[in-house]
C-alpha cells in the first residue's frame, strides 16, 4: 500500500529546519558530543555524532540525487527541471539563513566555544572552528545550487540559447548572476506549470475523445516533401489528433508532380480510404500546394462524393509570388534547376517529378 505523502507545508518546515542543519554540521557535531553526558563514556558519545553525522548526509545525497516535486501530470524531465529550480532556491535560502548567522550567532557561538575550554578539544581554537564550519557551510550551498542550475541548464526547452550563455557569462559578475538565476528560474517554473496543465488537459480530452470525427482524416502534405514513415511531414499534429480519437491516413501523393498527376494519386487514396474504413466519406486537411492538388481531385476528377469536407492551410489559391518570379528566370536557367529537383526526388520515389 502506498503511504501517503505528509503536507505540503510540513514539508516545507523540515527542509527549512533541515538545510540549516546540513550546511553546518560540524557545528551540529560538536553540539550533540557536549550535550551528552560525560559519564556516558567516549565510545557512546562518538557512535551517536557519528549516526547523527551519517543522517545528515544521507539525507543531503537524497536530496541532491533523487528527482523532486512528484506531481500527477509532470513527466520526469519536468520533474527534474522543476527539482533544480527547488535547490536553486534551498540554496539561496540557506546562503540568507548562513549569513544571518554569521552576523548574530557567532560571536555568541565563539563565546560557548571559549567557555568549553579543555572539555571540549574543538573549542580549543573557537575562532579557527567556526571560519572552517562556515568555509564548509558556504561549499556544500555552492555544490547544491550548481546541481539546480545545472538540471534547469540541461532540462529546460524555454531556456533558448541566449540564455544559456547569458548565463554562463554572467555567473561571474556578483549581483547580476542572482538577477539572471532568478529571472531563469522563473522561466522554468512557468514551463513547469504550462506542461503539467497541458498534460491534465491531454488527459481530459483522451477520456472524451475530443477529436473523433464522424469521418476519417485525410492529410495532404505540400510541395517538396513525401509522406514518410519516420519522418512525419506533420509533425506531432497526426499523433495528437489520434490520441484524441482521430483516425488520420495520409495522400501519399508525389513531392514534385503536377497538380494534375497528384490529383488522381490522391483520389485513389480517398476512394481506398473511403471503402476500407465503411464510411463512404473523408475529411481532408491539406496544406500549401496540397490544398491545391486536392481542391482539382474534387472539381475535376470527381472525388466530391467521396469528400465530406475539405481544408486547407495556407494553399496559394490565388497564386504565388515567387513562381512568378521564378518564371522570369533565364529559361535555359530554369529548366537546369528543374532537372536538378527532378533527379533529386527521383530518387526519393517520385515517379513522376516535374519541377518545371
Amino acid at each position: 500500500m502506498r503511504l501517503k505523502r505528509a503536507p505540503v507545508y510540513l514539508r516545507r518546515l523540515i527542509r527549512a529546519l533541515y538545510i540549516p542543519a546540513a550546511v553546518n554540521c560540524p557545528l551540529l557535531i560538536w553540539l550533540a558530543f557536549q550535550l551528552l553526558r560525560p559519564d556516558s563514556g567516549i565510545f557512546f558519545r562518538t557512535m551517536v555524532t557519528a549516526a547523527v553525522l551519517l543522517g545528515v548526509w544521507a539525507a543531503w545525497i537524497y536530496l541532491n540525487i533523487v528527482p523532486w516535486p512528484r506531481e500527477e501530470f509532470a513527466s520526469r524531465r519536468l520533474t527534474i527541471m522543476e527539482g533544480g529550480r527547488h535547490l536553486c532556491r534551498l540554496a539561496l535560502y540557506g546562503m540568507a539563513v548562513q549569513a544571518l548567522g554569521m552576523w548574530f550567532g557567532y560571536p555568541g557561538l565563539k563565546a560557548l566555544l571559549e567557555r568549553a575550554g579543555e572539555n571540549a578539544p574543538l573549542g580549543s581554537h573557537p575562532g579557527l572552528f567556526l571560519w572552517g564550519n562556515c568555509i564548509y557551510a558556504v561549499i556544500l550551498l555552492f555544490l547544491l545550487m550548481w546541481n539546480g542550475i545545472l538540471r534547469m541548464f540541461f532540462t529546460s526547452r524555454r531556456l533558448r540559447l541566449g540564455m544559456r550563455a547569458l548565463m554562463l557569462l554572467a555567473m561571474w559578475v556578483p549581483g547580476v548572476n542572482l538577477l539572471v538565476l532568478c529571472y531563469a528560474m522563473r522561466k522554468v517554473h512557468a514551463e513547469y506549470d504550462f506542461e503539467c496543465y497541458k498534460e491534465s488537459v491531454r488527459l481530459v480530452r483522451r477520456e472524451s475523445e475530443l477529436c473523433r470525427t464522424r469521418y476519417p482524416l485525410v492529410m495532404v502534405h505540400g510541395v517538396g516533401f513525401r509522406d514518410l514513415r519516420y519522418f512525419n511531414y506533420w509533425g506531432r499534429i497526426p499523433r495528437e489528433l489520434t490520441r484524441y480519437g482521430a483516425t488520420v491516413y495520409y495522400g501519399n501523393q508525389e513531392a514534385f508532380a503536377t497538380v494534375e498527376q497528384n490529383a488522381g494519386d490522391i483520389l485513389k487514396v480517398v476512394q481506398r480510404v473511403a471503402r476500407e474504413t465503411g464510411c463512404g466519406k473523408v475529411n481532408m486537411i491539406a496544406h500549401s500546394k496540397g490544398g491545391l492538388d486536392s481542391r482539382y481531385a474534387i472539381s475535376r476528377l470527381g472525388a466530391a462524393p467521396w469528400v465530406a469536407s475539405l481544408t486547407t492551410v495556407c494553399t496559394p489559391h490565388r497564386g504565388c509570388r515567387f513562381v512568378d518570379r521564378a518564371c522570369r528566370l533565364p529559361e535555359w536557367l530554369y529548366r537546369g534547376v528543374a532537372r536538378v529537383f527532378d533527379w533529386g526526388f527521383g530518387r526519393f520515389g517520385d515517379a513522376h517529378p516535374d519541377f518545371y
